[in-house]
């Protein structure tokens, strides 16, 4: 037992059960012993929590009440100062790192390791743009200068992976790392629950939507309105919203001014019951 290869899966938002279980899965089958690192605060919850996988390790890290704010930040540099505190105390060098991106400061430190440690070898997912990913024109504008040295923590670490996952194509355009021969895409296919029927009936007579995350200060309420309010016109529609947080009456007073139908779930984390709720939706 002494003699197997190791492997480190890094997720900071705890993405386990969405992305990094696959890695797990695949890498334990081929005779890798796994150690799973996330933090020690739940994003979405915005509380701390404990992981109940028996691989995981969790770093301590400043708690947050925002997704956009200097905390958030701190929060991660944390984080991905702690992964690199943990690496370095390592009595033996890992095989292998797959480190999940965002948090752009996770490559930051990842590639800082990489240079110490050339025969590891490091991986990186891409499996969202951040801050690309913020939705607001206006406010991306304001803030283009802190915006470029956040999203450049990641592009400048890039070269330093001995590969680069992406979850879409257009993640390599956007970072204009296509046709490099060590990115590719990887599209994860979601696992199918037991009694899961493999499709569903779905009403032609209205559109009925989902959204699914959290309801806080980086989604654009003003452009969701507009766009169901559109699309209202044309079909009844019923939104059904699962997730919360500190924009959630603001977001159902808004979807209700549509006239679409309003459903709303809350939190739910249950798989099951979240495939249950989604089953008649057209779109999400």
């Amino acid at each position: 037992m002494g003699n197997e290869k190791k492997a480190i899966l890094i997720s900071c938002t705890d993405h386990y059960r969405e992305r990094t279980y696959v890695f797990d899965t695949v890498l334990s089958s081929e005779g890798y012993e796994t150690t799973y690192l996330a933090s020690d605060f739940h994003h979405i919850k915005k509380e701390k929590f404990k992981c109940g996988l028996k691989n995981a390790l969790q770093i301590s890290v400043r708690p947050y009440s925002k997704n956009l704010s200097v905390n958030r930040i701190l929060s991660h540099r944390d984080f991905a100062k702690g992964v690199y505190n943990y690496l370095e105390g390592l009595p033996n060098e890992p095989d292998l790192i797959v480190a999940e991106i965002p948090p752009n400061f996770l490559a930051e430190y990842l590639a800082k390791y990489k240079k110490r440690h050339p025969k590891v070898r490091l991986v990186f997912d891409i499996f969202d743009l951040w801050p690309e990913s913020f939705p607001s024109q206006r406010i991306k504008s304001l803030l283009k200068l802190p915006f470029g040295i956040w999203g450049n923590l990641r592009d400048k670490n890039l070269p330093f992976a001995d590969s680069v996952i992406t979850e879409c194509n257009m993640y390599q355009e956007k970072l204009n790392i296509a046709y490099n021969p060590k990115v590719h895409t990887l599209y994860l296919a979601a696992r199918r629950f037991k009694n899961e029927p493999v499709c569903q009936n779905i009403d032609t007579s209205r559109i009925v939507l989902c959204y699914l995350g959290s309801v806080n200060n980086v989604i654009d309420i003003e452009r969701i309105e507009s766009f169901v309010k559109q699309l209202n016109l044309l079909k009844p529609c019923k939104v059904k919203v699962i997730g919360d947080g500190e924009k959630t009456d603001e977001f159902l007073c808004a979807l209700n001014r549509t006239g679409a139908e309003v459903e709303f779930h809350g939190n739910v984390y249950d798989s099951e019951k979240k495939s249950e709720i989604m089953s008649d939706c057209h779109f999400g």
